[in-house]
């Protein structure tokens, strides 16, 4: 940040960090995968007969190729703790680079957006990995916006958003005008 941002930090720059993880493969530094032990996760519950005939065949389908029901529990666990380690390893980056901010004086004058565009199966629904159905754990996604003294600080909104809204969002918090061009 600090190469990007010049000595004096003047000049108005955005920066896009686009940060893969948590993705599959599920692999982490083992020193982050260590932080979340199976006395740590609290597996999600599974119903018996969630997938059965009077399911969607989607669903179903995907619970097939998804499922971790036969996969030995030892292995689901390792697996949550791996994922778990990725998201912390992402927010402490995310934290060098707010303290990066800090440093550099500009962070009272930079708007910082976290987001994700989906969500994972990590145990919910007895499935890992991404799918193609509308459960709370691939939709309920994270959308961070903070700009101190402008956007009020540890407000929750239960509103539907959009990645889309992102932009628009953007350029109404600065008074830029949104381009009529711009869907």
């Amino acid at each position: 940040l600090e190469d990007h941002c010049g000595s004096t930090g003047d000049d108005p720059f955005a920066l896009w960090v686009s940060i893969p993880d948590p993705h599959e493969p599920w692999s982490c530094p083992a020193e982050y995968a260590a932080l979340f032990p199976p006395d740590k996760i609290d597996l999600p519950p599974w119903r018996d007969d969630e997938f059965d005939e009077s399911a969607p065949e989607r669903n179903r389908v995907l619970h097939h190729m998804l499922g971790v029901r036969e996969d030995r529990i030892e292995d689901v666990y390792g697996m949550m703790g791996v994922y778990y380690g990725m998201v912390r390893q992402i927010d402490d980056a995310l934290g060098r680079m707010l303290d990066a901010l800090e440093r550099l004086g500009l962070r009272e004058d930079t708007i910082v957006v976290f987001c994700s565009d989906h969500g994972d199966f990590m145990g919910e629904h007895a499935m890992q990995c991404k799918g193609g159905a509308f459960y709370d754990c691939l939709t309920r996604v994270p959308l961070v916006i903070s700009w101190p003294g402008v956007v009020p600080a540890g407000v929750r909104d239960g509103s539907m958003a959009n990645l889309v809204d992102i932009m628009p969002t953007l350029f109404a918090l600065q008074g830029i005008e949104i381009p009529k061009a711009m869907h």
